[in-house]
């Protein structure tokens, strides 16, 4: 979840800079339509496995959704090797339609290669998530990155990146979070970030 004071519960990467080039090898573009740019991002966790939001594949199927990967700019055409076909997806069982167990799994049809430009990202271990761990991590900087919407214009039109974008967000204190957002946000599954 992440915090935004003017805007409330955003997902955008407001203020970001553009990555350095291939600094996040396990990003991932998701596209239900490859030729209009990509519509979510998740993260490679292993050779055929992509962590991402529920969210993102609401009424979607496998088969209508494509996983690019090894990419900095999705922009023009893209190398057909990069596109990766969608094998299965599994959605949290207890996912709603917002923010509450916002997580699926994605199995690939093929193993990716690794390589400089494509690799997996490094997850904490299960003894790692304990509540001490979580206090150590309160007014920490952590950083997010997508291809997402980058602002918003006059017309209330979301303007969105076509380079890998990150940027640094401050991580708050669950009593913070709780009385800001008392009925959208679990400390137990979640942390709150943002640009206070």
């Amino acid at each position: 979840m992440i915090y935004n004071k003017r805007a409330k519960i955003v997902s955008k990467i407001k203020g970001g800079d553009d990555a350095i080039w291939h600094t996040w090898p396990w990003m991932v573009a998701l596209s239900t339509n490859p030729s209009q740019g990509w519509s979510c991002a998740g993260v490679l966790v292993n050779e055929d496995t992509i962590l991402t939001a529920a969210h993102c594949l609401l009424n979607r199927t496998a088969n209508e959704i494509k996983a690019i990967i090894g990419v900095h700019t999705i922009l023009g055409k893209l190398n057909p090797l990069n596109y990766y076909s969608i094998k299965s997806i599994y959605r949290h069982p207890d996912f709603e339609n917002c923010c509450k167990n916002d997580l699926a799994v994605i199995k690939l049809k093929k193993r990716v290669l690794y390589g400089p430009k494509i690799n997996s990202v490094c997850l904490p271990f299960p003894q790692e998530f304990t509540v001490d761990n979580d206090q150590n991590l309160i007014n920490r900087t952590g950083v997010i990155i997508g291809w997402g919407e980058t602002s918003q214009n006059a017309l209330t039109n979301f303007i969105r990146s076509f380079t890998l974008q990150q940027a640094d967000v401050l991580i708050f204190n669950n009593e913070y979070c709780n009385r800001a957002y008392e009925k959208i946000f679990d400390p137990a599954t979640e942390i709150c970030a943002g640009d206070y």
